[in-house]
């Protein structure tokens, strides 16, 4: 591995360059070595040996895995923000309910005010310790 491989490969795997770019640097090497050694086979042959692997496998491979990993990132963090969301409409809904009910709202008439069954308005006043039903 040449010196200049090793730093082009260390800036990538620090985050400093991104895998499409470096994919498109090896690729334009390898490009350009070509054009300079098209009439000379063996030298041709030589470097198109020790750049195949570069060019056909790892940048390829790297791009899909970083595009991956992006792509879990985001769908962790929309699932999070996702999940609050939902807690927080949750928590509201049962506050409601629990508030209904301790206004003397009889079960069906708070289910049907909330858009909810009345198992559910049941089982949010036993989940919150209210088990005289």
């Amino acid at each position: 591995m040449t010196p200049s491989q090793e730093t082009i490969e260390n800036v990538q795997e620090n985050g400093e360059l991104s895998a499409l770019s470096y994919s498109a640097i090896i690729k334009l090497t390898h490009s350009v070595a070509y054009k300079l050694t098209m009439k000379q086979d063996n030298v041709q042959k030589k470097v198109g040996d020790f750049m195949g692997g570069k060019v056909l496998d790892l940048p390829e491979f790297k791009i899909y895995d970083q595009g991956k990993e992006e792509g879990r990132k985001e769908g962790r963090e929309e699932g999070i923000k996702e999940g609050k969301e939902e807690g927080i409409k949750e928590g509201r809904e049962e506050g409601r309910i629990l508030a209904r009910f301790e206004d003397g709202m009889p079960v069906e008439l708070i289910a049907t005010k909330s858009n909810v069954t009345v198992d559910y308005v049941k089982t949010v006043l036993v989940n919150n310790g209210i088990s005289s039903l």
